[in-house]
């Protein structure tokens, strides 16, 4: 499901494609794909088309991992800047978010 919310299938680069369902299915489409498409400069409403594909595909693979892993950091941060409670999830998270980044 993650996999196609993303039409990861048409994702030239397989980390690129990685990075991007794991936040789909850590952060849910609104932040996953919107967030993506503010970094890409595309229309963030959430749907993932033509336009969206080929920026992502246009994109330097490594300059897009690295925005994306910030975006995702930045995100998490300000999860428990909102909320501290939710601070006791934030190691998890960074976990995960580092384990995809460094080695998927």
């Amino acid at each position: 499901m993650y996999w196609s919310k993303w039409k990861a299938d048409l994702i030239e680069n397989q980390k690129v494609a990685n990075m991007l369902v794991d936040w789909v299915w850590t952060s849910g489409q609104n932040i996953g794909i919107k967030r993506v498409q503010k970094i890409l400069g595309v229309t963030a409403d959430g749907i993932v088309g033509p336009k969206t594909i080929a920026a992502v595909n246009a994109a330097d693979p490594v300059d897009l991992v690295n925005k994306v892993y910030n975006g995702r950091v930045t995100h998490f941060n300000n999860i428990v800047k909102a909320n501290p409670s939710q601070k006791k999830w934030l190691n998890g998270w960074m976990n995960r978010v580092n384990y995809v980044y460094k080695y998927i």
